[in-house]
């Protein structure tokens, strides 16, 4: 279940490069104040999560729906889907209208809760919670920080999402090799690296508000940033879940 709920990250598109700074930005630089646009995309994060969180809970608590999850070996497939489903949304968000490519990020976020349902029954509902407040803290935290900080993080999120790639890489190999240690390692790692993303992202966010994006262009970007900030806590959670989580008594 780990590794292509990570790896949709690294395949991800970059509306940071400089195209994407452009992008919709032939306006005055006053209208970023009146867009509130950084708003938006924390709006569509939360009612992301929101969506995850309600799927998740109402599916993993049902016992009917569980066993049935599990005598159906299809549903090993799904987090190959959720990976082919984020980058026909992240490549394709250009193309498509704005109501669309809202729709289809929260389809998204409601597939990932039917993908995350089992964590119900292998995890404590306090661990859960525990976990995901971490996780909730470490990402608002490390979010404020990009806001605010004067250093360029540019460098360091291109740093970032090298290491990304090579995270995917371990964690494919580890499927060949199960080793706890490594998986440990691993997630260590994927902590870090999310973690620093929500940062980089969050300065990223705050710098194409400023360059004045408005209309479509920024609603899309908007659906776009708010993905990639709701991908950074499902991960960072995913990720604290091995450290955090304590097993339900069978």
């Amino acid at each position: 279940m780990a590794g292509p709920f990570k790896s949709s990250r690294a395949s991800q598109l970059d509306p940071f490069s400089q195209e994407g700074l452009r992008y919709g930005s032939g306006r005055s630089g006053a209208i970023a104040q009146s867009t509130g646009f950084a708003s938006t995309v924390y709006t569509w994060m939360a009612i992301g999560l929101g969506l995850t969180t309600l799927a998740t809970t109402m599916l993993g608590t049902n016992e009917g729906f569980i066993n049935w999850m599990v005598a159906h070996s299809g549903f090993k497939f799904l987090p190959w889907i959720l990976l082919g489903y984020s980058l026909l949304l992240q490549f394709g968000i250009r193309s498509i209208p704005t109501s669309l490519a809202t729709l289809g990020f929260f389809g998204y976020a409601a597939l990932m809760g039917v993908a995350l349902a089992p964590i119900m029954v292998i995890y404590t509902g306090a661990s859960l919670a525990t976990t995901f407040g971490v996780a909730a803290g470490m990402f608002g935290s490390m979010a404020v920080f990009g806001n605010l900080t004067k250093r360029d993080l540019t460098s360091m999120g291109s740093l970032l999402m090298m290491a990304t790639w090579g995270l995917v890489l371990a964690m494919l190999a580890n499927m060949w090799f199960k080793s706890s240690m490594t998986d440990l390692v691993i997630s260590g790692f994927g902590v870090v690296i999310f973690t620093g993303l929500s940062a980089y992202d969050a300065q990223r966010i705050k710098r194409i508000q400023e360059s004045g994006v408005e209309g479509d262009d920024a609603a899309r970007l908007a659906v776009l940033c708010a993905m990639h900030m709701y991908m950074n806590v499902i991960q960072i959670f995913l990720f604290l879940l091995r450290f955090l989580g304590n097993r339900r008594e069978r």
